[in-house]
This record gives structure tokens, C-alpha cells and sequence, in this order.
């Protein structure tokens, strides 16, 4: 007969003083640094290249109109909806005054704390998630731990202070699984209805398609809850499986509406992530190896190596009496890895919805182990130096990034190093080594521009940045420039030239590499010429920035920026 856990006589207000401290731990973690990069007198739009966008295409949802058409679909609408509804309160606050020069960054700002408070919340709220989820099935203690890793996630909590729908999309993926697990009776639990089996299963169900209608692929954490069903075979399987579907289904399509209302743009842009999943992101995962491999390292970095094998461990050598808990979770966590793997883009946030499943594994790895002492406590120990980050992230990198995203940014000190240089010395210049963008230095207030902008008038705003001493080599038709253009030094001749590790790394990385795709080779030699003509010409004058593991969405934080003056 199964043992039930010790602490099933712990009270229930116990539990839910526990799941606070949780959150509140997390949630504390997470909003250290959330001002982090929004817009200001220096730069008008934020360090993130999505923020902005997000926030300008959520003004196109009017839930007081009932209008959920935001005309873009990369992902669901969901949380734009909810950015919406920030902007709403940001706006409110603010008040009118749009004689204000400030009002209009100063209103992006807000609305983009707003989205990155949402984040905050629901990177917090997962975590309760998993200790409620744990708490079920393993001594709370191990409850306790498991979340804790999620907690503590360099990863999770640096994107957890972003206005984006990753984080959100993770929490309800955590939800789904959640309460797939409660057609499962835990030790101890009465016997269930069908009519308490078809609720748990039914809100797993909404949530699945909440997954699905703020990221799409989160949409396969329907496949736990289609695994709870073959395994528990409640009363009328084939019944409840098509609610489960159905259900989820509906909850997509009234979480996007779009799809129905708007269905030619939600092709458009759904076809576009698809293209976008095979051809790649620009030179950023070209020789990185296949996705199965390179999410590995973002899982060793985002979550921890030390981490994730123990995590790992626990999901497929679970005491005989959870094996169907690991079942229920691998049965999306492996469809979803395979699905990553097979694309071409590789970022490490797409990893998240599998750190909550890891966290879940590390406390059953805890529990497997409890009553044998000297292996119980290895268990303790790795999952301590797990925590503490003893492998470069957890706990340590979390407080790290959170200094860091606390304190000065590296491109506003570049830039006010360069504008103060710029005073000093008149007719001192300065050149981009490419397009402006979230990671040049604010020489100007709007070089942080959305990419959507840029394209349409940069023609006219990089010359009016030339009337300043900023250059950004062009020929006479602005659509033939080309990144790292040597004549930017022959011809321009600027006193200082910037770069970003955002704009150098994946081409320095690739200088190095013997074989190269065909596609790639002319953008690699460029980027040879311009680099030796720069030592030639110019010294090292600064490297402000760095340290944050070379991947590219945790880069955002705190990239490496290089300036060289003219000898």
C-alpha cells in the first residue's frame, strides 16, 4: 500500500501561508530592476526590441469596444489584451497632457511597466503553481525546493521584468499541468466523482487554449491532459477528450478572435512564424548545431546545468508510485523539446514552459531518494549547490542580473561618455557600424526606434543624425547598405566608431569557422575588411558592458559595447 506524505495532516492555512512566502520570494526576486531600460529623456523607447511593439500594435485592442484585433498575429492575443488594459491604467495616470514633449515616451514607459508588472506576476505565480503541484504528491519540503529552482532561474527572472508573453505563456502551461495532475488521486485523497474529474480536466482544458492563445506552440500542453485521460480512464474517455478539445479550442479562439475576425492577417503572420521557424534569424544560430543540442545549453544556462540533470533525473526515475505524475508532464514536455529542436530559431526563452516540468522533476527526485539517508542526502546537497548556483546561475545569477538591471545601462554610459566628448571636442563624429537600433548607444534620443519605423523613414533620419556628427555609411540608394561597410572609414573618417556585441559576435564567431553557408560568406568577408581596416586606422578606446552568458535574449540586459577612436 502506498505511504501517504507525512505532512497530509499540515493544515491547509498552513499551505497557503506557504504559498505566499513562495510567491512573495519570487515575486520580490522579479521586480528588483524592472525599471531596467524604459524609455527616458536619454532614450525614448526601451533596451528590448519587442517592448515597443508590443505596446504600439496593443493600442490597437479595445476591450471596452470589444475589439480584440490587434492585425498582428507573430503570437495570440492574449497577453496584448492585457497590455492593452495596462496602457489603459498607464494612460489614466498620466492624465492628458500631450502638450507635454515627454508625454509620448513618458506613456510608453509606463504601459511597458504595466506588461513587465503582468510578467512579474504570473514568472511569481508559476512558481506557487509548481509548489501546489508538488505539494500533492511529495513532502512539502521537497514542494518548497522544487519551486525554488524555478524561483531562482537567471532566466526566468530576467524575462520576468519584460513586457513580452513568454513568462505569461509559461504560467499557463504550469496551470494546464496543474490540473491535468488532479485526475490523478494523490496518497490519501478521497475517491472522485466524475463530476470533480471533469472539472479539473475542463480547466485544465481552458487553460491549454489560454496557453495556446498567448503563444501558440504552448498549445501543446493539451497533450497532458489527453495522457491524464488514457491513464486514469475515467467513466467515458472518448466523451470527455472531445471536451478537452473543444474546450481548449474555444478558449483559443475567444482568447484570439482574430482568427475568425481577422483571419487573413492571422494567416499572414502565422505562415510568417512558420518561414521564420525554417530559415532562421539572421547570422544569430548559424552554426550553433541542431536545436536539439544548442537547447541544452540555454536550458544549462537559463535553469542551471547542475539543475536540470537532477530535474531530469527525478521526471524518469520516479518512486513506482509517481511514475504516472512524470508520464502526464513528459507527455508534453517531449513533443514540445521535439518541436523546439526542429527549428532554426533557437531563443532561450522559448525554454521556459520546460523549466516549470524540471522543477517539478527535481522534487521528485527528492522524494525517490528520502528514505535511503546517504542518498537522500546527496539529493539534499546537489539540489542545494543547484540553488545556490554553485554552476554559475541559480540564486548567484539571479542577484547578479538583478544588479546589474538595478544599475547603469552600458549604452547610456557609452553614450553619455561620447555626447560629453562630443562638447569638448567640436567637429568630434561619430559612426555606426550598422543600422541603429535597441542596442546603439543613445547618441540621439530615437536611435532605439521599432525596426518597422526605421525601415520606412530611415533614409531621412539617418541624415538628419549626420547634421549632428553621427554617421551610418550609405550610398546614394539607402536600400543597398550593407552592415560594417569599410568605407564608413575610408570615406567618413569618423573620430570614434561604435559597435554592439549584438551587431560583431555572431560575425566574429563565424570569422572563425572554416565552412560557412553560401548565403553567409559576403556579410563574413565584409566583416573581415571593415575589422582590419579598423585596426589600421583606429585604437581600442573602451569596452563598457558584458559578463551575461553570450545568448542572445539574455544579452539584451547588458551587451558589450565597443568603441575605437582614430589614430
Amino acid at each position: 500500500m502506498t505511504e501517504a506524505p507525512e505532512d497530509r495532516r499540515i493544515p491547509s492555512a498552513f499551505v497557503a501561508r506557504a504559498s505566499w512566502i513562495v510567491f512573495s520570494f519570487a515575486l520580490f526576486l522579479r521586480l528588483i530592476g524592472i525599471g531596467w531600460g524604459l524609455p527616458d529623456d536619454l532614450h525614448h523607447f526601451s533596451y528590448h526590441p519587442d517592448e515597443t511593439v508590443n505596446v504600439l500594435v496593443a493600442q490597437q485592442i479595445e476591450p471596452a469596444k470589444f475589439d480584440f484585433d490587434p492585425d498582428f498575429y507573430n503570437y495570440g492575443t492574449v497577453y496584448l489584451t492585457v497590455l492593452s488594459v495596462g496602457s489603459s491604467l498607464a494612460g489614466a495616470l498620466m492624465g492628458s497632457g500631450t502638450e507635454d514633449p515627454t508625454a509620448v515616451y513618458g506613456f510608453l514607459g509606463k504601459s511597458i511597466l504595466m506588461g513587465r508588472l503582468a510578467s512579474s506576476l504570473a514568472g511569481a505565480g508559476s512558481v506557487v503553481v509548481v509548489f501546489l503541484l508538488l505539494r500533492r504528491w511529495v513532502r512539502i519540503r521537497f514542494a518548497f525546493a522544487g519551486a525554488l529552482l524555478l524561483a531562482v532561474a537567471p532566466a526566468h527572472v530576467v524575462h520576468s521584468r519584460f513586457a513580452t508573453v513568454d513568462i505569461v505563456a509559461a504560467l499557463f502551461v504550469a496551470l494546464c499541468l496543474h490540473f491535468s495532475l488532479k485526475l490523478l488521486r494523490a496518497p490519501s485523497e478521497p475517491e472522485r466523482d466524475e463530476v470533480f474529474n471533469r472539472k479539473q480536466v475542463l480547466l485544465a482544458a481552458l487553460f491549454a487554449g489560454l496557453a495556446a492563445g498567448t503563444k501558440y506552440n504552448a498549445g501543446l500542453v493539451v497533450l497532458a491532459i489527453l495522457a491524464a485521460i488514457w491513464l486514469v480512464k475515467p467513466k467515458r474517455p472518448a466523451m470527455l477528450t472531445a471536451q478537452v478539445i473543444g474546450v481548449a479550442a474555444v478558449a483559443f479562439a475567444l482568447s484570439t478572435p482574430g482568427v475568425f475576425t481577422n483571419s487573413e492577417a492571422f494567416w499572414r503572420d502565422f505562415s510568417y512564424e512558420l518561414s521564420h521557424s525554417r530559415e532562421g534569424h539572421g547570422l544569430v544560430f548559424v552554426g550553433r548545431g541542431p536545436g536539439f543540442l544548442y537547447h541544452l545549453l540555454n536550458l544549462a544556462v537559463g535553469f542551471g546545468l547542475i539543475a536540470s540533470l537532477f530535474g531530469a533525473v527525478g521526471l524518469v526515475t520516479p518512486r513506482p508510485e509517481y511514475r504516472r505524475v512524470a508520464w502526464i508532464v513528459l507527455a508534453f514536455a517531449a513533443p514540445y523539446y521535439v518541436l523546439m529542436g526542429g527549428s532554426n530559431v533557437m531563443f532561450l526563452r522559448y525554454t521556459f514552459p520546460l523549466m516549470a516540468v524540471l522543477s517539478v522533476g527535481a522534487g521528485l527526485a527528492l522524494d525517490r531518494w528520502k528514505d535511503a539517508p546517504r542518498a537522500n542526502a546527496a539529493a539534499v546537497a546537489i539540489w542545494f549547490l543547484a540553488f545556490a548556483g554553485i554552476d554559475g546561475t541559480g540564486l548567484m545569477q539571479a542577484a547578479r542580473t538583478s544588479v546589474w538591471m538595478n544599475g547603469p545601462d552600458p549604452r547610456d554610459t557609452t553614450a553619455r561618455l561620447l555626447i560629453e566628448n562630443m562638447k569638448k571636442e567640436p567637429g568630434t563624429t561619430v559612426g555606426l557600424a550598422s543600422d541603429p537600433w535597441y542596442y546603439t548607444p543613445p547618441l540621439e534620443p530615437s536611435v532605439g526606434m521599432p525596426r518597422p519605423a526605421f525601415l520606412r523613414s530611415g533614409a531621412e533620419y539617418m541624415a538628419g543624425l549626420a547634421q549632428q556628427g553621427i554617421f551610418r555609411y550609405a550610398p546614394a540608394d539607402f536600400s543597398q547598405r550593407i552592415d560594417f561597410d569599410d568605407r564608413l572609414l575610408s570615406e567618413m573618417n569618423p573620430t570614434y566608431v561604435v559597435f554592439s556585441s549584438f551587431e560583431a559576435s555572431d560575425l566574429d564567431r563565424l570569422s572563425r569557422q572554416r565552412e560557412l553557408p553560401e548565403k553567409f560568406r559576403g556579410q563574413v568577408e565584409q566583416y573581415r575588411r571593415f575589422m582590419d581596416q579598423l585596426k589600421e586606422g583606429y585604437e581600442p578606446f573602451v569596452a563598457v558592458g558584458g559578463g551575461v552568458p553570450q545568448v542572445h535574449d539574455l544579452e539584451y540586459i547588458r551587451p558589450t559595447i565597443w568603441v575605437w577612436k582614430r589614430k
